[in-house]
């Protein structure tokens, strides 16, 4: 998500160019298959350690795309 709020400032920055097509839509591939992976997660499997680091991570990414939302 780093990678993905860096872009988005840049993006915004610079007047939204299209040559940065490319690499928005390698980013949402990243992001899709970050997705996906959270998705697999059964919070009802999880020992109390998982839980506590999935919402500490869950929490940094959220709190990392505040950083571009509008």
């Amino acid at each position: 998500m780093n990678d993905y709020v860096d872009f988005m400032k840049e993006y915004t920055e610079s007047g939204s160019p299209a040559s940065m097509l490319t690499e928005y839509l390698a980013l949402m591939e990243d992001y899709s298959e970050y997705i996906n992976s959270i998705d697999e997660y059964d919070p009802d499997e999880m020992s109390v350690a998982d839980a506590q680091y999935y919402l500490e991570v869950t929490t940094r990414v959220s709190e990392k795309l505040l950083e571009v939302a509008e």
